[in-house]
């Protein structure tokens, strides 16, 4: 249960440290008022005064209407105390532009604000907006939507009707709950106020009128849904079903704090369990874990490296196997001097890779043989340079092969326990389902909610450390672990003589720092085991040794692995019931 404490530790920490970041720029829209006019023929004129609070500099503010409830949208301007801006695609402070997509209706402004209060007005004339009935009209509109970037403390719409009207032929309803938003009417203009919106609440309104308040030469359809008894069913429904999804909220928030401690203990005891069967590491007690740098054995670099790497293969153990492959006669690596740059204090070399006079006699497995037969085509191609050998358009198709290549061969060796993804699966499954609950219970009971669900998603990203090693494997990989660690932090008096050039190709293949691959070759130098590096050929005149060559290389080798992984990454209407408008907007 080692992984376990630490998952947890990891998780506490990372919640602890989550900073509060304070943003340069930052604006607030404290006040939204709009006027609506009702005309005659069933137009709409539209005016919208939004008012920004800016803490730094801002140049731009949008506003976005989708393309719903209405047929058509006129006359758009924007003006600020009194001030028309300009219509102009100029960007400059003072005019606005419009666009349109698929889905909506774009204005933009620009001007210039700094650290002040700023109000702009936007107004058009909307057609198409109000539906007729036989004896009644609608419109149904959503004022302020939700989605926005910004919270909204005070929200005012007056909507003036072409004549006035008596209570009892105005109804109208809204979605926003009754707490915060309010209601009046004095016959000629119906006012709705809502304070302290939060980004996500919306003030959709439906309104029915009379639809004697119009010319009937303006109505040229009659919708035949439209109908007071319909409609006043259909919203007191809603109003009751509201009502009842209230009484449900309220008796799971009494219960969430219970529930939650509940998906908690539920989500580490199944994590606990399923580990225990599934995840729990083999003993190893005969073989010591102590740091050595005395290769445990001649497995090949990819293959351990791929252990070590938790079952992943890459781009740095393709190098390995190259290296690996020169060190046993395939290929050699030629250092030779590049042409000094006007900006270089010193004359620096690279790695040309060649093949040998002859070729050795033994028989490779296929992972190897890719590779040999890959480098030798890419040197018919004409390119012969190390650092360039894996950055073509053929290296991105061969590394995927071949690293499924060496999947298969790893598979062989029965170093990972298959049977242990079987609790990786299970717990997946759990946590998901656990953390869907979580996500209700914190929709319906509060933010209490979010503990467990914090839980559950600690618990299923430790599905990962069920994936354990057969007890073979487990063997294997602390022996190499410890020749790893060993490499890591290599003296003269523990590195193992004779071997520099194959503990450099493991530490190539285990990652290490450059720094570490250094010292592991200066340590090697004292005891001159750089006669051991016969597959480098140093540049003639370059005062290099197998040594300082083999420094260089380790810097090439980060830039060829690295290359293997690059690669190419490839107005709609309205209708009966349903609201139009909800625009949204931001600034910049």
């Amino acid at each position: 249960m080692i992984f376990l404490r630490y998952a947890l530790l990891a998780s506490m920490i990372f919640l602890l440290m989550i900073p509060s970041v304070m943003a340069q720029q930052e604006y607030q829209i404290p006040e939204i008022t709009v006027e609506a006019t009702i005309q005659q023929n069933g137009t709409i004129d539209f005016r919208e005064t939004r008012q920004y609070q800016f803490e730094g500099s801002f140049s731009w503010a949008d506003y976005k209407l989708p393309k719903a409830g209405f047929d058509e949208i006129r006359n758009i301007r924007v003006s600020e105390q009194g001030e028309d801006y300009q219509l102009s695609d100029s960007e400059e402070p003072g005019t606005f532009n419009i666009s349109e997509n698929d889905n909506e209706v774009v204005i933009t402004w620009y001007y210039d604000a700094a650290d002040t209060v700023r109000s702009f007005n936007l107004s058009y004339n909307l057609t198409g907006a109000i539906l007729h009935g036989q004896e009644w009209s609608e419109l149904f509109w959503t004022w302020i939507s939700s989605g926005r970037e910004k919270n909204t403390p005070y929200f005012e719409v007056n909507i003036r009707f072409p004549e006035e009207l008596q209570p009892d032929s105005l109804y109208y309803w809204s979605r926003t709950p009754t707490d915060l938003i309010q209601f009046s009417h004095d016959g000629s203009t119906l006012n709705v106020e809502a304070e302290e919106l939060s980004r996500n609440q919306s003030v959709p309104v439906r309104i029915l009128m009379p639809v004697t308040l119009f010319d009937s030469g303006s109505i040229t359809n009659r919708e035949p849904d439209l109908i007071l008894e319909r409609i006043i069913a259909e919203e007191n429904e809603i109003i009751a079903e509201e009502q009842r999804r209230e009484a449900r909220r309220a008796t799971v928030a009494e219960h969430a704090p219970g529930v939650t401690t509940i998906l908690s203990i539920i989500s580490m005891g199944l994590f606990y369990f399923l580990y225990q069967r599934y995840g729990k590491r083999f003993k190893t007690l005969t073989y010591s874990t102590v740091s050595t740098t005395m290769v445990p054995s001649r497995i090949e670099p990819a293959l351990i490296a791929k252990l070590l790497s938790f079952y992943n293969t890459g781009a740095r153990h393709l190098t390995a196997t190259l290296f690996d492959l020169s060190r046993r006669g395939w290929f050699k690596l030629k250092e030779q001097k590049t042409d000094k740059k006007w900006y270089q204090s010193e004359e620096e070399t690279e790695f040309i890779v060649t093949t040998p006079e002859e070729i050795p006699k033994e028989t490779l497995p296929e992972w190897e043989r890719m590779v040999v037969d890959f480098v030798i085509e890419r040197l018919h191609e004409g390119e012969s340079k190390f650092s360039e050998l894996f950055s073509s358009t053929s290296a991105t198709k061969f590394y995927p092969k071949w690293s499924k290549e060496v999947g298969k061969v790893f598979k062989e060796r029965n170093w990972k326990d298959e049977g242990s993804l079987k609790g990786v699966y299970l717990n997946v499954i759990f946590q998901v389902l656990l953390i869907i609950v979580s996500i209700i219970m914190m929709v319906l009971g509060g933010m209490i909610g979010v503990v467990s669900m914090i839980v559950c998603t600690i618990m299923l990203a430790g599905s990962a450390g069920m994936i354990r090693r057969t007890k073979e494997g487990e063997q294997v990989y602390m022996q190499w672990k410890a020749y790893r660690d060993g490499l890591k932090k290599a003296d003269e008096r523990i590195l193992f003589k004779g071997e520099l050039d194959r503990h450099f190709i493991y530490a190539i293949a285990f990652g290490l720092r450059e720094k570490e691959l250094i010292n592991i070759i200066d340590h090697g130098n004292q005891h001159q085991d750089g006669l051991f590096f016969t597959w480098l050929i140093i540049a003639q005149g370059s005062g290099s040794t197998p040594l300082t060559a083999a420094k260089n290389l380790s810097k090439h080798s980060a830039l060829s692995a690295a290359s293997v992984n690059a690669g190419t990454i490839s107005g709609g209407g309205a209708s009966v019931g349903a609201a139009g408008g909800g625009a949204t907007g931001g600034a910049g």
